[in-house]
């Protein structure tokens, strides 16, 4: 695929996307998107309070309580099988899109279904550029169907002007995150520094305390 240029001026410090005004749009429903797919929770309750976020806009809390009814019927809308399949499908829909960042597009869905490719702005900045397809356009039917499409819809328009180095992999639990400052940092969250970090310290105490055995071992 020929890469497209496109004159955007840069925005100031850094953002994930090209445009930096898209940044509370969209990167609110890539973060939200990336949790509920790294989340491995199949009850309902937990499950539709990562999807909501990411499908909504708002929480399932906040849904319940401008519509109670409306929040049971989500619950009880999906069953087991089908929430791990909408969970594995969009799991692998992403998988695409980060694939694509990294240079293997292959992977997961066929790049030609989804309409996607690389872009590279006016400083050499490369972005991934999406476009919707007639095939993922929202039909009536069942709110499974629905449920299919507006994925797929959110994510092309989650990914759309993402930075290729916006993604990142943390190197403590190696969930995908977003990244919001011009450093690329390690770890996706606090929890996760401060555990690499306990490791390291456990690492060195536990071979300081070997070469102290050894050192008594020659005396």
């Amino acid at each position: 695929m020929v890469k497209s240029i496109l004159t955007i001026s840069s925005p100031r410090g850094y953002s994930p996307y090209a445009y930096k005004d898209e940044i509370e749009q969209r990167a609110r429903c890539l973060v939200a998107l990336l949790d509920f797919i790294q989340d491995e929770d199949l009850k309902p309750e937990r499950y539709w309070v990562k999807l909501c976020p990411f499908l909504f806009n708002e929480g399932l809390e906040d849904l319940g309580r401008k519509d109670r009814v409306e929040k049971e019927r989500l619950l009880g809308s999906l069953d087991e099988g089908q929430r791990r399949r909408l969970r594995k499908e969009v799991g692998d829909l992403v998988g695409t899109f980060c694939a694509l960042a990294q240079r293997d597009g292959s992977w997961g869905v066929k790049r030609a279904a989804l309409a996607f490719g690389p872009a590279r702005l006016a400083d050499e900045t490369e972005i991934i550029h999406t476009c919707p397809t007639a095939g993922f356009k929202p039909t009536g039917g069942s709110l499974w169907r629905w449920l299919r499409q507006e994925c797929a819809g959110l994510i092309w328009w989650s990914f759309g002007w993402l930075r290729f180095d916006a993604l990142l992999s943390c190197q403590y639990c190696e969930r995908v995150f977003l990244r919001f400052t011009r450093q690329r940092i390690k770890y996706c969250s606090k929890r996760c520094r401060e555990g690499a970090f306990a490791e390291r310290w456990e690492r060195k105490r536990r071979q300081k305390s070997r070469r102290k055995k050894v050192a008594r071992r020659w005396r």
